[in-house]
């Protein structure tokens, strides 16, 4: 028999959320975002899964180690696009800026989602925000 306990702060880091679903055009899968506190480097992490919703069955679509979030299905639904955080270590092409910028902002990528291919769209200042697709799926 267990014996109740108080919640802790440090039970906190424990906790992982699952936020953002967005269902296949299909209706087959659910792309979402889950998210953890990493208490070694006191920021928290994302990254994307897909589950099929006819077996329940859950896989990680990204494994790094910042924010991969806003997972958005191509119309056709082989496609994720999703922004995801560039660390503030990578410089941005060009001569360098006047001011540097500790965090660029999160950056357009899409996901194979059958072959696993990540392809890197954009390269901006300030990152890229919301991205949704076109009705045909040929613009972002």
């Amino acid at each position: 028999m267990s014996t109740k306990r108080r919640l802790s702060p440090h039970d906190l880091f424990s906790f992982h959320m699952a936020d953002d679903p967005q269902i296949s055009p299909d209706g087959t899968r659910v792309a979402w975002v889950r998210t953890w506190m990493d208490a070694d480097e006191n920021r928290y992490r994302a990254n994307i899964w897909i589950t099929d919703l006819a077996s329940g069955e859950s896989q990680a679509l990204t494994h790094g180690t910042n924010q991969d979030t806003m997972p958005r299905w191509s119309p056709d639904g082989k496609l994720l696009a999703y922004l995801a955080a560039v660390p503030a270590g990578d410089a941005p092409p060009g001569p360098p800026p006047a001011v540097t910028v500790v965090d660029r902002g999160a950056q357009l990528h899409i996901l194979d989602v059958e072959s696993g291919g990540v392809y890197v769209m954009t390269r901006l200042r300030g990152g890229v925000m919301a991205p949704e697709w076109s009705p045909d799926g040929t613009q972002i």
